[in-house]
């Protein structure tokens, strides 16, 4: 039960020592369940973020309580 969201985040690694940082695009979908519980459904690389109009805004709440 409950709903389910899809997202597009925009994710930067810093990079191991001696390599470039990359920003990369995640596709992600999570459940909000009845009960307010989050749940990472799925996840992918993706262009995501690329497309026109597209926005990478997050809560980052949600996040933290996801990890």
């Amino acid at each position: 039960g409950g709903s389910n969201y899809r997202m597009c985040l925009k994710v930067d690694d810093s990079g191991a020592e001696g390599q470039d940082a990359a920003e990369v695009f995640v596709k992600v979908v999570v459940n909000v369940d009845t009960k307010g519980k989050y749940k990472l459904l799925s996840y992918e690389a993706s262009d995501c973020g690329e497309e026109e109009g597209a926005s990478t805004a997050v809560d980052f709440g949600i996040l933290l309580r996801l990890l």
